[in-house]
């Protein structure tokens, strides 16, 4: 038997198909897994690619401190994970929260160790391709506002290609 997949998203067609295909493998007396999961998406490599390229375009900038592209990527991750993770997800929130309210006792080298921290904790995997996004437009619109620096889309790319292409 090969592989099924299905996708439910209050699609009463798809979740009639579902089973539909279940109750005959029923009838014939099939032996099968079952695997329900949440369709969460994790950013894909399309998005993880066009990041690095914009940390590579972001050390390359002599205005933007000399910082390199992992130091770019620790620095956004840290400015704008926590807020796109609590955003979505209690869990993420109440440990901001909490970790917040703790702060404000620390000394500020103490700050700016859980903050290092958390950089070095948060990775993008963490995020699904909607989260990616908005992460990916709050370090466009940085890049451009802080720094003055454009960083190209993925429409850009699109059209360089089909140019070299074309020529």
């Amino acid at each position: 038997m090969r592989k099924q997949q299905f996708t439910i998203d209050k699609d009463e067609e798809v979740f009639g198909n579902l089973l539909s295909f279940l109750a005959g493998l029923f009838a014939a007396g099939t032996k099968i897994l079952v695997t329900i999961q949440d369709d969460k998406t994790t950013r894909n490599a399309k998005q993880h690619g066009l990041k690095w390229m914009w940390m590579g375009i972001m050390e390359k900038q002599e205005k933007t401190q000399g910082k390199t592209a992992e130091e770019w990527n620790d620095e956004y991750k840290g400015r704008f994970m926590p807020g796109i993770l609590a955003a979505d997800d209690a869990e993420w929130a109440e440990f901001f929260t909490i970790q917040g309210r703790l702060m404000k006792d620390m000394t500020e080298q103490e700050r700016e160790i859980v903050r290092n921290h958390n950089r070095k904790l948060l990775h993008t995997e963490l995020m699904d391709v909607h989260q990616m996004y908005d992460f990916m437009t709050k370090v466009q619109r940085d890049a451009a506002i802080t720094w003055a620096v454009s960083l190209p889309d993925k429409n850009d790319l699109m059209a360089a290609e089909a140019a070299k292409r074309a020529a």
